[in-house]
């Protein structure tokens, strides 16, 4: 090997290298899109570089950040609308449309026949899964966005909307003669413990998101994805 297919070698290595170590320490990873939720702005076959969230603390620092950002998310899994933290979890890269203290609300008015027949529609798929809350794909919300530190009114409408919630974060509750039982105790609001997020697919009629999930648990935020290739 004469000296400038070495040095061109060595530069390579050295490049190489350098990609590895900043992946490695940067927390960069990388996923194959196979599905068509984010169309157009990812296409099934694109490869997206993701930059993994800092996990040394329970929250992340600025969640601002994030609004209108595509993550990529664990979703959560629901058995009769309670969040499961035992079972392993689907991946998905979606549109963060909602972060913490955040209403949202999804009022799309389209023209064509299919669509127009479907609107307003009680579907029992769509989050959060309770007749008492007749919200459909394209009519959705309001809904307000937990927080942290934040409270609810403890009402029918409410515990329809966060039951699966306060039983995540680890309580019991029911309703007595009118009154709220949380943990065994009469209360009449409920102080969340986490933050949560809600996301939409790029693909708004093609896309399993929190529409049907609801709300993601901040923990079940892996990372933004910083590169489409």
């Amino acid at each position: 090997m004469n000296k400038k297919k070495y040095f061109i070698f060595l530069g390579l290595c050295v490049v190489f290298a350098f990609f590895i170590i900043s992946i490695v320490y940067a927390r960069i990873d990388y996923y194959i899109v196979s599905t068509e939720s984010m169309l157009p702005t990812i296409k099934p076959g694109d490869y997206i570089l993701v930059k993994e969230f800092n996990r040394d603390s329970d929250t992340i620092s600025d969640n601002s950040l994030l609004k209108n950002r595509i993550l990529v998310i664990k979703r959560p899994v629901t058995e009769d609308t309670l969040i499961s933290k035992r079972v392993e979890l689907d991946v998905f890269v979606k549109r963060c449309y909602g972060i913490p203290g955040d209403t949202v609300k999804i009022l799309r008015k389209d023209l064509s026949h299919k669509v127009r027949n479907l609107q307003g529609r009680f579907n029992k798929n769509i989050f959060p899964h309770d007749t008492i809350i007749r919200w459909s794909v394209h009519q959705f919300g309001p809904l307000w966005v937990p927080k942290k530190g934040g409270k609810i009114l403890l009402n029918p409408k409410n515990l329809a909307l966060y039951s699966s919630i306060m039983k995540y974060e680890g309580n019991s509750v029911s309703r007595s003669r009118g009154k709220y039982l949380l943990n065994g105790e009469y209360v009449n609001h409920y102080t969340f413990k986490n933050n949560y997020y809600f996301f939409l697919g790029d693909n708004f009629y093609s896309s399993e998101d929190s529409r049907f999930w609801g709300l993601v648990p901040e923990i079940n935020l892996i990372g933004k994805v910083i590169k489409i290739i």
